[in-house]
């Protein structure tokens, strides 16, 4: 309720709520662990290159973001949205793996359904093999996610019923 009496849109404060210091910490951790081995990595940190890894993380993000709004936004439907957050959390550890382990199905799950593929996966193929077609299709994704997340919180802002007298 307190989303719905704020002069802001709803979700942008839903999203913007909390600043999780953990993830910040772990940002400095890779910023720093990148800094050290990367010069050991058959990469060549041109300002190309670093100019990707800067798109790679912001993109990314909103990918992730929106994705964990279209499972927060089941709480509008069902009584314990906590079930699907962690559902949700438990799917992202697979992209820590490469796709290519997994069979095609699965491959594509993770590619066009729950694309989490493009949390790790895909901006590393492309720093390894140069495909140039991630950087087309990264943004694809995350705009597409982004009109997704927002149809599906506002088809739940509709349904809301608060509880109370």
């Amino acid at each position: 309720m307190k989303y719905m009496l704020r002069p802001i849109d709803a979700m942008f404060y839903f999203v913007s709520e909390r600043i999780d210091l953990k993830g910040v910490g772990q940002l400095i951790l890779g910023i720093v662990l990148l800094v050290y081995f990367g010069h050991k990595l058959p990469i060549s940190w041109q300002l190309q290159n670093i100019s990707a890894l800067v798109f790679f993380a912001i993109f990314g993000s909103i990918i992730y973001i929106c994705i964990m709004v279209i499972g927060s936004s089941t709480g509008f439907w069902l009584s314990d949205s906590l079930t699907v957050l962690d559902f949700l959390d438990q799917i992202k550890s697979y992209g820590r793996y490469p796709l290519d382990i997994y069979g095609p199905l699965l491959k594509n799950i993770f590619t066009f359904i729950l694309p989490i593929g493009f949390l790790g996966f895909y901006p590393t193929k492309f720093f390894i093999d140069g495909s140039s077609w991630i950087l087309l299709v990264t943004p694809s994704i995350a705009i597409a996610l982004i009109f997704l997340s927002r149809y599906v919180w506002k088809g739940g802002i509709k349904r809301y019923v608060p509880s109370g007298s």
